[in-house]
């Protein structure tokens, strides 16, 4: 197997250390809550976890070994006794079910005897052993079954089970049934999903589909109509899919309408501009006030080119000083993104260089960090900045060939 250096953990360094203790602390405060203690139980998760969606259900007893690398869905069920080494981040999406004994580790330990063990470890004042660690990804309605095992890098595809008993050390995708040691693919129902399931999965996209148009329409025909009734039944219609967005967003009208309808002229895709920085062969991600990580970047102002805009939120968001070196790629958002606006959007990815700065405090971002390919965090804001974009970005980074990707 191929490591690199980010690949491998300090584990008995005083930091790490004491998050396990207070991991352990966390867990054991959970065991002897009062299972009827709804909110001090979800008290102690939210204490616990990097992050927790809504109606999560956790039997005992639980453990982990950091804690704050576990990020869970909406409505997720872990039975009891299940283990998560989460030396890299656990990600589970929404809807997924986790039967009894199951167990997800994203650390190991090389296999061949000289790169496992550390022969002089006394003199480094490090473990005699050598550990690396690669997260794990479990996406929405998955049911892992009873006593499974999942290995460090693993992704499990969305609707997918896991027969119990199965040791997971390969990725498993999408729609299928997978078993066994080693868990293998034995059935693939991407075919048998009922067109009920699939329309009710997507009725919410298709109402958001139908509102953007129809405010367009509203938006086209207020700017050229020129009959003074017509214009009157085009506000109306405006009026209409604010009133459609807020009822399946549950966003109040006004702030749909602030949202949604604030622009006059032919409606067009805004432009979003993201800055793409590496060292030391690591790419820089910022910190949002949310807890979110996004490549730096935002919207186009409507005074600055693509470059210049790119250079502009580099500074204001990091504090560096960039030149814009290369175009990486040119996306629709609609087709790789979390899809939380109400208009079409261009997302334009360019490489920079870093010339001069250093991290300043400003109103957008935290800090700063520099992450290594397998060591992206769970908490991307995803509308922003997917994992697959900025695995493209490394990719644009490392291949002096590349050519840019556009939709």
């Amino acid at each position: 197997m191929y490591y690199t250096l980010e690949d491998f953990l300090e584990t008995d360094n005083p930091e790490t250390l004491s998050v396990i203790s207070r991991a352990r602390e966390l867990t054991r405060a959970y065991y002897l809550t009062d299972y009827g203690d709804e909110l001090k139980r979800n008290q102690i998760l939210s204490e616990l976890f990097g992050g927790i969606g809504k109606n999560v259900a956790i039997d005992i007893p639980f453990h982990c070994d950091y804690g704050k690398n576990i990020f869970l869905g909406d409505d997720v069920i872990i039975n009891m006794n299940c283990t998560f080494v989460d030396n890299k981040p656990i990600k589970i999406g929404s809807h997924v079910l986790i039967a009894s004994n199951v167990q997800i580790y994203t650390a190991a330990h090389p296999v061949l005897p000289q790169e496992r063990l550390v022969s002089n470890w006394k003199e480094l004042d490090t473990t005699f052993f050598r550990t690396y660690a690669r997260p794990v990804e479990i996406e929405d309605n998955v049911w892992i079954g009873g006593g499974c095992i999942i290995l460090a890098g693993v992704t499990i595809g969305k609707n997918s089970v896991i027969g119990a008993g199965s040791v997971v050390t390969h990725s498993i995708p999408a729609n299928c049934v997978a078993v066994g040691n080693p868990c293998k693919v034995i059935r693939s129902f991407d075919n048998e999903i009922t067109p009920e399931y699939q329309t009710k999965s997507m009725e919410n996209n298709k109402w958001v589909q139908w509102a953007i148009e129809l405010q367009s329409l509203a938006q086209a025909g207020l700017t050229y109509g020129k009959d003074i009734y017509d214009k009157e039944r085009y506000t109306r219609i405006r009026e209409i899919s604010a009133e459609i967005m807020s009822q399946i967003s549950d966003v109040p009208l006004d702030k749909v309408k602030d949202l949604f309808c604030n622009e006059s002229g032919y409606q067009t895709p805004k432009v979003d501009t993201r800055a793409v920085i590496f060292k030391d062969r690591k790419i820089l991600l910022v910190h949002e006030n949310n807890g979110t990580w996004s490549l730096p970047g935002g919207w186009c102002d409507v005074d600055q080119s693509v470059a210049s805009n790119v250079i502009k939120e580099s500074k204001e968001e990091t504090g560096l000083d960039v030149s814009a070196e290369r175009l990486i790629a040119v996306q629709d958002w609609r087709l790789h993104n979390v899809q939380n606006y109400a208009y079409g959007v261009v997302k334009i990815f360019v490489l920079c260089k870093v010339v001069g700065g250093s991290f300043a405090e400003n109103i957008e971002t935290t800090e700063i960090g520099y992450f290594g390919r397998d060591e992206l965090p769970a908490n991307l804001a995803t509308e922003k900045t997917t994992a697959q974009q900025i695995q493209m970005c490394f990719n644009a980074y490392f291949e002096d060939n590349w050519k840019t990707q556009f939709d």
